[in-house]
């Protein structure tokens, strides 16, 4: 028997041609005929082709039978053709253009589109901006089924600007590309006619004004009324007017702006104020550089008018000699030593319009400036500064010197300042600069004074310098008569105070302030003190030490506890919990009221801690957290019944000893919180690739709530929700317990 081997082409439209390969398999090769087909279709018998080029009338269904025969047999394929009237879309729509436009509607035209059955209708589609940040263009149809070359969209806003797009279908549905866009704006008479620039201004200034309107043809500026002597570019919308000094007062300009649709007015009011000096002051390079002047040195200074209307310059008052150009307005003097101090005068401008007055104050330095300002002793105590005194004019009459000292530092973020002021009397030139900080850089200025404490010029540039005082470099350690580090009422307290600089000679002491009993070795530094029940609690000691270059004062804080630490104390752990015991301690200068047990552990690369009481001598408790956690051990505090307390036992480790490290979980686990390359946190997650896991989150690492479920990639790693991340790296996480 033949068997047919392909499957038939089931899809044909009026304007292609159809065709089947029809395949059958047999011996001998069976021959091809068609039982039932549509008008017009043939069949090849031997290659078995189906031909077929449907008509006009032969949409829809068409049912279709061909068979394949030799002698052995016959079989029969039946299958039906679905007939549509298009498949090839239209062209695109060309030459849109607008026809008429109005403030809410457009009338546009365009050439028709072509197509192989023919154009049914068009579609008029605007564009808009999508995406991020309207990063790309889409279009929505605006108005369809438009039989004609031509369309009138009503419903526009007046004053704007659309982009749209035109596009052509067919019978079929097949529907063209977009046309060429065309943008347009709507018409619009003018509205919101306003302008920039200044509106109060002094006669003989230029007026400049720069008006804008919406519209849409382009408005034309027109001045329906204004001052006399103002211009506008009716272009531009620029207007443009000196007034005149008799033009001072308030003047209304009126605009108008206007277009083929309509008009918009606006009414400005410009104050003209009468153009009265306004002055101020360019001191000419004097003192130093400065606007201060110098006892026997020229000084100058420029009163300038920014008005438009000259002025003439007097003074009204002014030190004796001073001089003034009534027509330039330059000032010019000659100080003696006996003007020093601060100077005013009142200078006084005059123009057409008014008067204005201009007070100048500066200061006249009575002499120059000290030189060759030396600081030496750095390594001593105090540094030593040194200076040759002013020379020339007013040197005779320098009476001392006053210095400052400056540093400015910086701790962590914020800045901080030091300064110390320093005086000397009559001729000396040389001082000791006390208190200032070691190894700070300060700068150093130094002023020449009178009788009446007027100055002389700074020095400059000021030198700068760092204090490095070889005082002793002390270091102190404070242990009980056996050695160990806890202080108790009752027994012997020994501090051993080492000041070292061995470039400038031993060291002594000497106590400042102590406790009663408190004493201290004058030469090797070593303190004994047996302290009482009152001195229980922080007590400060001050020790002065001396080397070759002075003393050097430190106080330390010597803490007294009320008792020794616990005798005996053990602990042990097992599945989770633990059992810690002691003996109380037999040196307590007060009764006992109890302990404190603070058990420690680390997770990750941080250490934390948690604080339990017991009133007897054992405690036992569960170690929690649990988890990826390294519990380290114990220590034990006594107490009294005031809470004071007696001196903590070093780490009581857990079955007696300490682990290297903390063991590696099992895996998943949660291995770190990191901070990714943006910025988010990202908590790190280890274990099987593939494998699923949920993860816990905690803030005390006793409470654990669900946070996500994650399956584990090559990197294992997840991204923090955003409500979470801002604190992902003061959490805690791990993997739930299965």
């Amino acid at each position: 028997m033949p068997l047919i081997t392909s499957a038939a082409v089931t899809t044909a439209s009026l304007d292609r041609a159809y065709s089947y390969d029809v395949n059958a398999s047999g011996s001998p090769a069976p021959a091809f005929s068609l039982v039932t087909s549509p008008a017009g279709m043939m069949i090849d018998a031997v290659s078995g082709l189906i031909s077929w080029q449907p008509a006009p009338g032969q949409q829809g269904s068409q049912a279709v039978t061909v068979r394949a025969a030799h002698r052995s047999g016959q079989v029969d394929q039946s299958f039906t053709i679905t007939v549509v009237t298009d498949t090839f879309v239209p062209t695109p729509p060309t030459e849109l253009h607008v026809v008429e436009i109005t403030s809410t509607s457009v009338t546009l035209a365009w050439s028709g589109a072509t197509d192989l059955v023919g154009v049914d209708h068009y579609g008029v589609y605007r564009q808009y901006r999508t995406g991020w940040r309207g990063s790309k263009r889409a279009y929505a149809l605006l108005q369809g089924n438009i039989f004609g070359e031509t369309v009138t969209i009503t419903g526009l806003l007046p004053l704007t600007t659309y982009t749209w797009a035109l596009r052509a279908f067919d019978a079929g549905g097949n529907q063209s590309a977009n046309s060429p866009l065309i943008t347009f704006k709507t018409l619009s008479p003018p509205t919101n006619l306003r302008y920039t620039g200044a509106t109060t201004l002094p006669a003989n200034f230029p007026l400049q004004l720069q008006f804008f309107v919406n519209a849409n043809p382009e408005a034309v500026f027109t001045v329906v009324s204004g001052p006399a002597g103002l211009v506008l570019d009716p272009a531009t919308g620029i207007a443009s007017w000196t007034p005149a000094p008799a033009q001072v007062g308030t003047h209304t300009l009126q605009m108008q702006a206007s277009n083929s649709n309509g008009f918009a007015s606006l009414s400005v009011s410009i104050t003209v104020e009468p153009d009265v000096p306004v002055l101020s002051v360019l001191h000419q390079p004097g003192a130093g550089g400065l606007r201060d002047a110098l006892a026997g040195s020229p000084w100058a200074a420029q009163v300038q008018d920014a008005s438009h209307t000259p002025s003439t310059y007097q003074l009204i008052t002014a030190p004796a000699g001073m001089t003034l150009d009534s027509a330039t307005g330059q000032l010019a003097w000659t100080p003696t030593p006996d003007d020093a101090g601060i100077r005013t005068l009142l200078v006084r401008a005059t123009n057409a319009a008014a008067s204005t007055d201009i007070t100048i104050e500066f200061y006249v330095h009575f002499t120059g400036p000290v030189s060759n300002v030396q600081i030496t002793g750095l390594t001593d105590l105090y540094p030593t500064a040194t200076w040759s005194p002013p020379v020339g004019i007013g040197a005779d009459r320098v009476a001392g010197y006053t210095l400052l000292a400056r540093t400015r530092y910086r701790i962590g973020r914020s800045w901080r300042s030091h300064q110390m002021s320093y005086q000397t009397d009559g001729e000396t030139t040389s001082i000791a600069l006390a208190g200032l900080l070691e190894h700070h850089t300060y700068t150093l200025s130094v002023n020449a004074i009178d009788d009446a404490d007027n100055r002389g010029l700074l020095n400059t540039p000021a030198p700068t310098f760092a204090p490095n005082p070889g005082l002793p470099v002390v270091s102190w350690t404070i242990t009980n008569a056996s050695g160990g580090a806890g202080i108790v009422a009752g027994q012997q307290a020994i501090v051993q105070f080492t000041g070292v600089n061995p470039a400038y000679g031993p060291a002594t002491y000497a106590v400042v302030s102590a406790p009663a009993g408190f004493v201290i070795h004058p030469t090797t530094g070593t303190a004994s003190w047996t302290p009482s029940i009152s001195d229980i609690g922080s007590v400060p000691v001050t020790i002065r030490i001396t080397n070759q270059i002075g003393p050097r004062d430190l106080t330390v804080s010597i803490y007294v506890n009320f008792s020794g630490p616990v005798l005996n104390a053990s602990t042990t752990s097992s599945s989770g919990s633990a059992v810690v015991t002691w003996q109380a301690p037999t040196d307590n200068a007060l009764p006992l009221s109890g302990y404190r047990v603070t058990m420690h552990w680390q997770w990750g690369s941080r250490s934390y801690s948690r604080t339990m009481t017991a009133a007897g001598t054992s405690l036992s408790f569960g170690l929690i957290p649990t988890g990826a956690v390294w519990h380290k051990g114990v220590t034990i505090t006594p107490l009294d019944a005031t809470g004071r307390t007696g001196v903590y036992t070093p780490l009581i480790a857990y079955n007696g000893s300490l682990p290297a490290a903390l063991p590696p979980p099992d895996p998943p686990w949660v291995e770190q919180v990191v901070l990714g390359a943006n910025g988010v946190p990202l908590i790190e997650v280890r274990g099987p690739v593939g494998s699923v896991v949920e993860i816990e989150v905690s803030s005390d690492l006793i409470t654990w709530d669900p946070f996500e479920t994650l399956t584990i990639t090559d990197e294992g790693v997840m991204s923090c929700p955003d409500a979470v991340s801002q604190n992902a790296q003061q959490m805690f996480y791990r993997v739930k317990a299965p």
